[in-house]
């Protein structure tokens, strides 16, 4: 088996730093793996396997280099250079585990794996939560409950966070940090939980876009199956909770209810707050919920 991991400190400075999973389309057949370097570098790529020969990559692994290369932006230069990359896999097949190491210029992380989602109707357990951006050391010890809990429950697919993620939108120290300390979600024996990012409204900026490989105009809501009966949205708040959103959310429940037998959503700013105000989405969203019984919403903020 592999070494145990050093600790980030004692890592070569150009090693792949900062990993995660991201699921923002079909869990079951696709994903998005992202780190960082602190030079732009030339060459990126993930080597990628279903199984291990010895406790290693097999020869013939499958090699996906980066799609989105580039060095992050901040309004601040609050710590050296930083670049982010991002490999899109597709075409996976469903209920597989995928063992995994980053390159950058010859530089690998260690062995990792994830498991994409099933396509077929049995259960499963979702873990969401946000706000993150505050006390870093309380960040560190819940990574490490759930880095605890991927290790001892098999059903457990992906981790909803319902943003902000950190202070200062603009903050690439933060940023870094953050992405430093979701590296304590993996597991012992490095499964690392598959990352669906809602966007808070800490996280403005073209920062957010570059950590989680969204194109600077999206809109950031979309909605893929988890498994054939469970449809899973994520919504914008921090955005206009009107007009397109709310056209293209009547729209989704409309096709997507009949063909669920659960429907969930998840976003930032809370229509039914315990100390705020509520936010427009009590308004827009929470008729739509109602009409077409939505089982299940996961609020932040």
């Amino acid at each position: 088996k592999d070494s145990p991991e050093p600790a980030a400190e004692e890592r070569s400075p150009l090693a792949p730093a900062g990993w995660r999973v991201l699921w923002k389309s079909d869990p079951a057949t696709q994903a998005t793996i992202s780190w960082n370097t602190p030079r732009a570098g030339e060459y990126h790529a993930v080597h990628l396997a279903t199984k291990l020969d010895d406790g290693q990559l097999p020869e013939d692994a499958v090699v996906v280099e980066c799609q989105r290369n580039g060095e992050y932006t901040a309004s601040s230069r609050d710590v050296g250079q930083l670049h982010y990359h991002h490999a899109r896999l597709r075409d996976l097949k469903p209920d597989t585990v995928y063992y995994f190491a980053m390159e950058s210029d010859g530089r690998r992380s260690p062995i990792l794996h994830f498991r994409t989602m099933t396509d077929q109707d049995r259960p499963f357990e979702l873990l969401f939560g946000g706000d993150s951006r505050s006390d870093r050391d309380s960040r560190q010890q819940v990574n490490r409950m759930i880095g605890r809990l991927v290790g001892e429950r098999p059903d457990l697919v992906a981790f909803a966070h319902g943003g902000d993620y950190i202070a200062t939108g603009s903050s690439l120290q933060q940023w870094r940090e953050w992405m430093e300390d979701h590296e304590l979600t993996a597991s012992d024996d490095r499964r690392m939980l598959p990352l669906i990012p809602a966007r808070g409204n800490h996280d403005r900026g073209a920062l957010f876009h570059e950590v989680f490989d969204y194109p600077e105009e999206d809109g950031i809501y979309f909605a893929f199956d988890l498994g054939p009966a469970c449809r899973f949205i994520t919504l914008n708040t921090e955005t206009s909770t009107a007009g397109d959103q709310k056209d293209w959310l009547e729209e989704e429940l409309e096709e997507s209810r009949p063909e669920h037998r659960w429907v969930v959503a998840q976003y930032h700013k809370p229509a039914w707050p315990a100390v705020k105000s509520a936010s427009s989405a009590k308004q827009h969203w929470v008729p739509l919920f109602e009409r077409f019984n939505v089982d299940l919403v996961c609020e932040a903020d």
